[in-house]
């Protein structure tokens, strides 16, 4: 994914020789993890008090940025770079200027999906969806990390798919215990309403599945 990565790249080309800290020691009250969402992601930094610093992606594991960090006059500064990469607003809040968002202790909650309906009727999966959010490798993001709308129109058990994962695909499911269900060629695609109103669709292939979340757009009422 495209975007998952330009977050790690423009660290990349921050990179500089390593800064010199020389005997000062990292202020004691802003090391830790710290996390922000940025472009619909969750981004963790980790600033160590040993003047070292690890930024990643939980969606994107194996990937991160590691170098040295420094605070002056309340600001962070990366590699030795004259350019502040973080505002220092206290103890708990930190401000990521390039990508204008905050950092905070505690990881934002970007959806947390509720559980299945069970034994759902097949009439309720009928309609126009649209995804808002996706889970890649356990990470919940905002669905436009995608780079494109994924959106389903189902009627009764034929499901028509558009989307960047999906191409434009229609699918004869089969309906059985409250979902809709399709496999073919090592490809298996299951439907499954939530008790929060929520469509989760989950998308394998092999060892890999991506789930996306949707929400039904009401079709709109006849003109008078």
């Amino acid at each position: 994914m495209k975007k998952l990565l330009a977050i790690l790249l423009s660290f990349a080309l921050l990179l500089v020789p390593a800064l010199a800290l020389g005997e000062e020691e990292a202020p004691a009250d802003i090391t830790g993890l710290w996390f922000a969402e940025v472009e619909g992601m969750v981004v963790e930094l980790t600033l160590n008090a040993d003047g070292t610093y690890a930024v990643a992606i939980p969606a994107q594991p194996g990937e991160s940025i590691t170098g040295a960090w420094a605070e002056k006059d309340g600001f962070l500064y990366f590699d030795g770079s004259d350019l502040p990469q973080i505002n220092v607003l206290g103890t708990d809040v930190l401000k990521w200027i390039d990508y204008d968002a905050f950092l905070r202790r505690e990881a934002p909650l970007i959806y947390a999906p509720a559980d299945p309906l069970s034994d759902a009727p097949v009439e309720l999966f009928t309609g126009y969806w649209q995804a808002q959010y996706v889970a890649v490798n356990g990470a919940v993001l905002f669905a436009d990390t995608l780079g494109s709308p994924t959106e389903a129109l189902i009627d009764g058990t034929n499901v028509a798919l558009i989307g960047p994962l999906t191409g434009e695909t229609v699918l004869e499911t089969a309906y059985a215990d409250g979902a809709l269900t399709w496999a073919a060629d090592g490809v298996s695609i299951a439907l499954a309403l939530q008790q929060d109103g929520f469509l989760r669709l989950t998308l394998a292939t092999g060892q890999e599945a991506v789930t996306l979340y949707f929400t039904l757009v009401p079709a709109e009422a006849p003109a008078a």
